[in-house]
């Protein structure tokens, strides 16, 4: 049985990703060129080269600029040829698909919390009596 790791986030960013990046790109001697062909392809430039195409969004994500759509990352893992979790072990648990906790945005700072897992009666008493202020 699987289980979650809650680990905070900036602004829903995992502020250690473009290390993590990094170093697996450095281990695989992969650049951002050879990323970005993978996921992306190829394209034709102004000069008539062939070239990898959105090969500067790969800086951008190691620059920590910005952060790679749920996609993106499924396809980063596999062009770094690495397990999903070992590029984003701290991703968002609602990303994950089947962890039985979704959330979703109301407000600014305002989401609405669905949990379906399976705990002890005690985990489920902790979980009520933090949220039951909430609770309408």
């Amino acid at each position: 049985m699987g289980s979650l790791v809650f680990m905070p986030k900036i602004d829903g960013k995992d502020v250690g990703f473009p290390d993590r990046l990094q170093r697996l790109m450095d281990k695989k001697s992969l650049n951002q060129a050879d990323i970005a062909r993978h996921i992306w392809g190829t394209v034709m430039d102004e000069r008539g080269y062939t070239v990898a195409k959105n090969r500067q969004t790969i800086g951008k994500y190691l620059s920590g600029k910005i952060y790679p759509s749920p996609p993106a990352r499924r396809k980063l893992a596999e062009a770094l040829n690495v397990p999903y979790g070992e590029l984003f072990p701290k991703d968002d648990p609602t990303a994950v698909v089947g962890s039985g906790i979704v959330l979703h945005k109301k407000g600014a700072d305002l989401y609405d919390l669905e949990i379906s897992v399976s705990v002890p009666l005690t985990v489920a008493t902790q979980v009520i009596e933090l949220v039951k202020e909430y609770a309408g």
